[in-house]
This record gives C-alpha cells, structure tokens and sequence, in this order.
C-alpha cells in the first residue's frame, strides 16, 4: 500500500504540477483555464503534503491492528495447551 501511495504522489501529482506550471507560463491571465490551472496545482500540491504526511504516520494510524495480531498469536499459542483441557472437560463416550 505504501509503495503505491509514493508511486501515485510520484506519477500523478508531480506530473500534475509540471503539465500546470507549463501552462500557467503559456496562458494569457483572466481566463477560465487559467483559473482552473491554478486550481488543479493548488490541489495537487495539497495532495502532495497530505499524502506525505499520511505515509508520515501511517505506524500510528495502523497501530490498532498490530496489537490485535498479537493478541491472536497469544490466543493461538494457548490454544494449543487449551486443547488439552478440552479433552479433559469432555466425555467422548457421551458425546
């Protein structure tokens, strides 16, 4: 997931950026392109700091599910000795 995110800000938005300073070179001002331009570069610059700072954080943000695997791993190291006990609370000849 990580390496598609910095790929996506790399491919995408870079070239965003560079396709939108070429044009704002080439137009003349007070244009409807002209202000879209600025606005798809004010955006991907946006997109840029907001995916940064996501990959930035991105340990704490998935932080949760960590703990959660090792709780599982825990469970299912007791689970094999639990077995035992299992066996010991249920009759087989009943069951």
């Amino acid at each position: 997931m990580t390496w598609y995110q910095i790929i996506w800000l790399i491919c995408i938005d870079l070239s965003l950026i560079c396709i939108d300073i070429t044009a704002l070179t080439q137009l003349t001002t007070c244009s409807q392109l002209f202000i879209v331009t600025i606005e798809t570069l004010i955006l991907s610059l946006v997109s840029i700091f907001l995916g940064s700072y996501e990959l930035w954080k991105i340990k704490e943000v998935l932080a949760y599910t960590e703990e959660k695997k090792k709780k599982k791993r825990v469970r299912n190291a007791d689970s094999d000795s639990s077995s035992e006990d299992l066996d010991k609370k249920f009759d087989k000849q009943k069951m």
